[in-house]
């Protein structure tokens, strides 16, 4: 078992082992590979990083096929990574995610920390998380099943997390347990382009301006996960 905030002194050494383990698997790194520990979150933003063949695909309005073939090389690095994690600090990491956006060539990989191995949590609600989770409920009204549940999170100074639970549409449990991933990452492309139509309204929710959003799907637990990184 960690203390979160012990952990913390070793994000700048976790941000450049995963850094380290990008570039010897796609030929180059990150420009930046930043890493955040709150609750049982641990999420990495990571910058400027697309390879030449990304490049060609997206030229070539490939995208999902460039998605695709990022997503098959980052789970393996994940996969030595969180191993190296749970070896190093003795801890249960329960899932990871990625998201990426090719246009502002940015991306989040966001660890799920069991929360039996870790203390020092020191989440709190206030009316602003009220206010914020008011504009998420009213935008996923119009584009697909509103949460049941939410948890916000503020990462650091300039990102925050919302983990929604009871997100997905029948449809979408069926085409995951079914095997069309390539179905449910244009939807979660759709999904992200409608957040973005209504991104002053989260603007506002914060007070600060946003430079990019991520969404993540926990298709097997029924959860779903939106990153606001500010500028």
């Amino acid at each position: 078992m960690i203390n979160t905030s012990d952990f913390r002194e070793d994000l700048a050494y976790l941000s450049s082992s995963l850094s380290k383990r990008l570039k010897q698997k796609f030929g180059k790194g990150p420009e930046t590979c930043f890493a955040s520990l709150k609750d049982d979150m641990l999420t990495i933003h990571i910058k400027r990083f697309i390879t030449p063949a990304e490049e060609v695909l997206m030229e070539s309005e490939n995208s999902t096929l460039a998605l695709q073939f990022r997503s098959v090389i980052i789970q393996a690095i994940l996969n030595e990574f969180i191993a190296e994690i749970m070896c190093e600090y003795q801890i249960q990491i329960e899932t990871a995610f990625h998201d990426w956006n090719y246009d502002i060539n940015s991306g989040m990989i966001l660890l799920k920390i069991n929360q039996d191995t870790i203390y020092g949590n020191e989440y709190q609600s206030s009316a602003e998380n009220n206010k914020i989770i008011k504009t998420l409920q009213h935008v996923t009204s119009n584009i697909h099943k509103v949460p049941t549940h939410y948890k916000l999170n503020r990462l650091n100074a300039n990102s925050y997390a919302i983990e929604c639970k009871e997100i997905m549409l029948d449809i979408e449990k069926v085409l995951y347990y079914k095997g069309y991933e390539e179905i449910l990452l244009e939807r979660s492309k759709e999904i992200k382009n409608s957040y973005m139509q209504h991104i002053q309204l989260f603007e506002d929710s914060f007070g600060r301006g946003i430079e990019s959003l991520f969404i993540m799907w926990d298709y097997e637990n029924d959860k779903g996960y939106i990153v606001f990184n500010f500028d």
